[in-house]
């Protein structure tokens, strides 16, 4: 065993990394949304616009939650960007139109882009329930 006074000139132990963070602990991932996402069980269609910013697009619904989505194969957006969303569900029975403010954009491999957004207001249970089933 080494001794940290052999080479300070103390009988002092040399720390040992591991036991420490056995004793403090490590940080475990806070989960930073506030709401379930859920995946709609089939592909659904969803349209994008705003006419102020002459901005119109045909996406798919990624993922949804009562307070935002997840689109795919949009195009380039900024974050920040005010749209309203048309969600579709699968089945072209239900249409839920709400506004939208763009929050994170990345481009896919297919060459468009992702786009996760947040909603002016939360969706209700009811209105989600459509798009789940």
């Amino acid at each position: 065993m080494l001794f940290a006074g052999d080479l300070l000139g103390t009988d002092m132990l040399m720390p040992n990394p591991k036991a420490l963070s056995r004793l403090v602990g490590t940080r475990k991932k806070q989960e930073r949304r506030t709401a379930i996402r859920c995946a709609p069980s089939r592909l659904a269609p969803c349209y994008l616009y705003s006419p102020t910013d002459g901005i119109g697009a045909s996406t798919w619904i990624y993922n949804l939650s009562a307070i935002g989505v997840g689109l795919v194969g949009c195009p380039r957006l900024s974050p920040g960007t005010m749209v309203n969303v048309e969600l579709t569900n699968a089945s072209c029975m239900r249409t839920l139109a709400v506004d939208m403010c763009i929050i994170r954009v990345e481009a896919v491999k297919a060459g468009d882009h992702y786009i996760g957004g947040q909603f002016t207001r939360k969706l209700t249970y009811d209105e989600l329930l459509a798009f789940l089933v």
